[in-house]
């Protein structure tokens, strides 16, 4: 049974008992997931399919952006090329795996820290890796390579520190609710 399928039995079984996932021995992913996919269940059985393919073509926009930000030229173009014509990763969201959400989810980190260099940027770009850390927790991984971003300069340590502790309250924000169910 593939996690498309897992899923959307969880889907439905909250949308109608609101119940932990956790009660089926074959869930193991955020709650959240589960709320992106309920509209399998309302408005067509494919749309998780449609979201997971969807979140693959936005991680080519987001790695074209990324790109541009580094001044190579044309090297946005090709990335993004590289990234759609791909076979495994198109073959692996319209199979049915979430994978691509927590691509963009990452991606989306990487860019808010990029584009955003100063303190103003700090906060969502916190709420992005705790956004993806609750989702699948590996990308806590990058986190000590988001500190060394913000930490360029002797004086920033704090602003790391600052960065570090935004990251964790979100996290717990945003995990605790769904441990609750």
């Amino acid at each position: 049974m593939h996690l498309l399928s897992v899923s959307t039995q969880y889907a439905d079984h909250y949308a109608m008992y609101m119940c932990s996932p956790y009660e089926r021995a074959t869930y193991r992913y955020t709650p959240l997931l589960a709320l992106f996919l309920l509209p399998n269940e309302f408005v067509h059985p494919a749309f998780g399919k449609l979201l997971f393919v969807a979140a693959d073509m936005f991680i080519a926009v987001l790695l074209r952006r990324i790109a541009r930000l580094t001044g190579v030229p044309n090297a946005d173009v090709y990335i993004a090329l590289g990234w759609l014509f791909n076979p495994l990763s198109f073959s692996i969201s319209t199979r049915g795996s979430a994978e691509a959400v927590l691509g963009v989810m990452v991606l989306a980190v990487l860019y808010s820290a990029l584009k955003q260099r100063d303190a103003k940027g700090d906060g969502r770009t916190a709420f992005l890796l705790a956004l993806a850390v609750h989702f699948k927790i590996y990308p806590f991984i990058y986190g000590a390579s988001f500190l060394a971003l913000l930490s360029t300069t002797p004086g920033d340590s704090w602003r790391a520190v600052r960065f570090a502790a935004s990251t964790l309250v979100w996290l717990v924000a945003m995990t605790v609710p769904f441990y609750l169910v």
